[in-house]
């Protein structure tokens, strides 16, 4: 990692870098977790799917994993974040299939998948929330290049 400043130590998830909270109580020592940004931090390997919910809950805003060299599958799980509004995964390593999860997603306003090697067709529940005015156009490697196969008015592809 390139920053990881308080990271697995007894501190508060709260105090992470990277970690944004609403915070609790008198102290404001503790809170909820509503944004995870690591952009461009050196991360690597994959999302446990298991490792989607720990210590978050579903109130997370915001996750922004973009330019690093996070891998594996986008994982379902991603789909029960309720207050998504954003999704950054781009420029990254990931591979398989957009999760039909995501299209549970009814506050996301900006999925970027571009720069992975995601494969497959989008799925129709992320179209409809295009469709709905909810999503903006989900910024992808379309199929034109060997990417995800996405209806024009889904996607935009790059």
């Amino acid at each position: 990692w390139a920053a990881s400043t308080h990271w697995a130590t007894d501190r508060s998830e709260c105090d992470w870098y990277g970690v944004s909270c609403v915070r609790m109580g008198s102290a404001g020592s503790d809170g909820i977790i509503r944004e995870i940004s690591l952009p461009g931090n050196g991360l690597t390997g994959s999302i446990p799917p298991g490792a989607v919910l720990a210590g978050v809950g579903g109130r997370l805003a915001g996750l922004d994993l973009s330019g690093n060299a996070v891998g594996g599958t986008v994982p379902e799980a991603l789909g029960v974040f309720a207050n998504l509004s954003v999704l950054d995964l781009r420029d990254n390593d990931f591979t398989g299939r957009i999760p039909d999860g995501l299209g549970r997603l009814k506050n996301l306003e900006y999925l970027y998948v571009d720069g992975n090697a995601i494969t497959g067709r989008m799925p129709d529940g992320v179209c409809s929330l295009v469709e709905d005015g909810v999503l903006n156009p989900v910024a992808a490697d379309c199929a034109a290049s060997g990417g995800l196969e996405c209806d024009p008015d889904c996607c935009e592809c790059v």
